[in-house]
């Protein structure tokens, strides 16, 4: 079993329900993990980068939820044999002493 994993994935996306947020690009950081077997095809770390990338910058999502969600669409559909898949959205300036984050486990 390998494990793969993007990490601090820094973006600059329009997501969120606030009408600012719907106006406004802000950085969100993308955390990406899963598992395959050995005996699969290789996972191509540089793929699922591009996946996430254009999945966010175009989707012009509402709710964390609902990006992780295409997210893990997008990504199994063309890797059909990862498991264990973990992504990781968070917001880096809503709050000025903290990120705020959603962890989808899939």
């Amino acid at each position: 079993m390998y494990r793969i994993g993007i990490s601090d994935f820094r973006l600059i996306v329009i997501i969120g329900l606030l009408d600012k947020e719907r106006t406004t690009p802000q950085e969100i950081v993308v955390d990406f993990e899963c598992e395959y077997n050995s005996s699969d095809e290789f996972v191509d770390y540089a793929i699922i980068k591009d996946i996430i990338s254009t999945t966010l910058e175009d989707g012009k999502f509402e709710l964390l939820e609902t990006a992780i969600s295409k997210l893990h669409k997008n990504i199994t559909k063309k890797y059909k044999y990862i498991k264990n898949i973990k992504i990781k959205i968070s917001k880096t300036k809503i709050f000025s002493d903290c990120d705020v984050s959603i962890l989808g486990l899939f």
